[in-house]
């Protein structure tokens, strides 16, 4: 029996020390992760068509205040016709109220780069819109 005593006795200091640490676990800080959401929209082209099989259509939203970095992309293939809409999920934690966000979008046919938007959409901030936005698309000569 003596001996048993003496493990538990030389146990004791670490579940103290094991208590402390986990106990002040609970007060640290959490970062709350992603805020993910969507912003929707349509783009369209005064050419009324269905595009081929081999088209590809792509959203981009871009930090307009720091050059032209790219903060979500959504590509969809065979996106059939004109207007094309689009959901295009990105993380709101990481948008600064003080920057300027735009829409970029185009469509490759076969690889080639087919029909652009001239002029980036802004969107989300200054007023601009969050939802329902409207690309107009031209074509590439």
């Amino acid at each position: 029996m003596k001996t048993s005593r003496h493990k538990s006795h030389h146990m004791l200091p670490a579940l103290v020390i094991m208590s402390v640490v986990l106990g002040g676990c609970s007060y640290l800080p959490f970062s709350s992760g992603p805020e993910f959401t969507t912003l929707t929209g349509q783009a369209d082209s005064e050419e009324r068509m269905t595009l081929p099989a081999d088209a590809e259509f792509d959203v981009k939203l871009i930090d307009v205040s720091d050059g032209r970095e790219t903060l979500a992309v959504i590509n969809q293939r065979r996106p059939g016709q004109f207007p094309l809409t689009f959901t295009l999920q990105y993380d709101r934690s990481q948008l600064a109220p003080e920057h300027e966000y735009a829409l970029d979008a185009s469509v490759r046919i076969g690889g080639q780069l087919s029909y652009i938007n001239v002029e980036p959409v802004s969107v989300l901030t200054g007023g601009a819109p969050r939802s329902d936005v409207t690309i107009t698309l031209e074509r590439v000569h």
